[in-house]
């Protein structure tokens, strides 16, 4: 009887720690990206507005796309090969400057839009979309007043 257990036990612990481990990465992940980020302009010629305070922890545990889903870490972060989002999960999170230019778009390669256009691009349209869809009040997810984010240059 007891060697007829012994392949369940040790399935059953193997299970276990796989579940584990799955939680723990998944919660160290959580643990590296802050909670809120500043979203600025800096470098523009002409900057209007202010910084966005950008809440990262409601986006990625509050929030739904337009499939009433939570939101996959691809709608933002981006690495494109050939024209495709080939950025993955554990890959490094670079600043948006790093790639987009605060004053031009990059005329060979238009994902790399000028900062403000990929700004809007990630957050206006998102917003867009799930208020037509119905999922929220513009005011919780407002895309025609800029200055609901952005706030008044200081």
């Amino acid at each position: 009887m007891e060697k007829r257990m012994f392949p369940l036990i040790l399935i059953a612990v193997g299970v276990l720690i796989f579940l584990t481990v799955g939680t723990l990465t998944a919660t160290s992940k959580r643990k590296d990206a802050p909670d809120v980020i500043e979203l600025d302009d800096k470098g523009l010629k002409k900057d209007r507005y202010g910084p966005v305070t950008f809440n990262h922890a409601k986006h990625q545990d509050e929030y739904k796309n337009v499939e009433g889903k939570p939101i996959p870490c691809q709608e933002c972060h981006h690495v494109y090969e050939d024209g495709k989002n080939v950025w993955k999960d554990d890959d490094k999170v670079q600043k948006c400057v790093e790639c987009h230019d605060p004053n031009k778009t990059n005329k060979k390669n238009k994902n790399q839009k000028k900062l403000q256009l990929a700004f809007h691009a990630d957050c206006k349209e998102c917003h867009e979309a799930v208020v037509k869809a119905g999922l929220v009040e513009e005011d919780k997810a407002p895309f025609k007043k800029c200055i609901q984010c952005m706030g008044k240059k200081k």
